[in-house]
């Protein structure tokens, strides 16, 4: 289906949900926020990393996204992310809205003091985390907001190191992405239309709960 075309059913559906129904669980603004962001890394990166930080931060936007809770209701959370996947990334929550695939949360990561074990543990979504990569040498891209985790304990890293978060649920909960699942194939191809590639589909690690795009868009 055409992802324009597809958005217009979604924005039809959506007007079924009343506002005052929504649970809002973050409810921050961009300029206090992105100041507490840069306190932290402040305090906690090299000269050069935070130079680098610094750099990202400024092309970052606070995205507020509507979820359908494990709890049946519409929830209202927000997220980080790079500016150029700001818009899509609202199309691609109120499509899995209009699905109902349930998310546990979707709340900034200072609410987790910045540790993304914790905020794994607590089953939250994020996208930008500006840290390296697991495993591996180098950024992730989380770090420059076009990378998201979605409900970490339901859909781990998977390697033969181990499996993250360590509190992982059974595969079998609700809220996974699998591709023998229906549900969970569904999220994949919403995130596809728009160039997400799926973390489930990696040769040497799985990660189920990541989807990334590969590059920045050209200035």
């Amino acid at each position: 289906m055409n992802p324009k075309r597809f958005i217009l059913i979604v924005c039809f559906m959506s007007l079924t949900i009343r506002a005052q129904d929504t649970i809002i669980d973050s409810d921050y603004d961009w300029e206090t926020l992105k100041a507490t962001y840069t306190l932290h890394y402040y305090k906690h990166l090299t000269t050069a990393n935070f130079k680098q930080f610094q750099s990202g931060i400024a092309q970052m936007s606070l995205v507020d996204v509507s979820y359908y809770g494990y709890d049946h209701k519409v929830h209202r959370g927000q997220i980080v992310c790079h500016q150029s996947v700001a818009e899509e990334l609202q199309s691609i929550f109120r499509q899995l809205l209009w699905i109902k695939f349930p998310i546990s949360s979707v709340i900034p990561m200072s609410e987790f003091n910045f540790d993304d074990h914790l905020s794994m543990h607590n089953n939250n979504t994020t996208c930008f985390d500006f840290r390296l990569k697991t495993l591996k040498n180098g950024w992730s891209k989380h770090a420059y907001g076009i990378a998201i985790d979605l409900n970490p304990r339901q859909n781990p890293f998977v390697s033969r190191q181990g499996v993250f978060p360590d509190n992982a649920l059974s595969f079998l909960s609700q809220g996974r992405i699998r591709a023998d699942d229906f549900k969970g194939m569904q999220v994949i191809r919403i995130f596809a239309m728009y160039g997400w590639r799926w973390g489930g589909y990696w040769s040497s690690s799985k990660d189920y709960m990541h989807f990334q795009k590969n590059s920045l868009p050209a200035n």
